[in-house]
């Protein structure tokens, strides 16, 4: 059997990316995402920890919630590189020039699965309660799939790390 090869101007075109728009791209999302982080764990541990029995550390519960922020810096940090490093080379839901709408969702719902199972088990280790780490892991998905699908179309408007077309 032979195959007919398929000439190259007749493939549509994708985006290029670059490893610096992947490392800006990072940066930038791990800011939103560490001040939703730290907000939405300060509310749960004041307002819910009580009903859970969950005591207030002497660092009291902006340190809980500081310390599962900032230790996703670091955690989200490389998993959204290797998120975005993955994505590049799935080609679905590209257009001739662009990322679709369809795709900055899917996105959005991927890393969101995978980011709020982090953050549950970082909750987890720093409140020592599973209820208290599911519950700031699950405020997460709603917050964040948002923030998230805004963070995609904003950079679909950013030029760094974009071939010139």
């Amino acid at each position: 059997m032979a195959t007919r090869a398929i000439p190259i101007d007749a493939l549509p075109a994708r985006p290029v990316r670059s490893s610096r728009r992947f490392l800006a791209k990072a940066i930038s999302w791990r800011i939103v995402g560490t001040l939703d982080t730290f907000i939405l764990s300060v509310l749960l541990l004041t307002f819910l920890g009580p009903w859970l029995g969950i005591q207030e550390h002497s660092r009291g519960h902006t340190g809980t919630a500081g310390l599962i922020a900032l230790t996703e810096v670091a955690t989200k940090i490389a998993l959204f590189y290797v998120h975005e490093w993955l994505w590049a080379r799935l080609h679905w839901g590209l257009g001739s020039t662009k990322e679709q709408h369809r795709r900055s969702l899917m996105k959005a719902v991927a890393w969101r699965v995978f980011a709020s199972l982090d953050t549950t088990i970082l909750a987890l280790i720093y409140t020592g309660n599973l209820k208290m780490a599911v519950s700031i892991g699950g405020a997460e998905v709603i917050t964040k799939i948002f923030l998230y699908y805004l963070h995609e179309r904003a950079w679909e408007r950013i030029t760094l790390g974009k071939a010139a077309r």
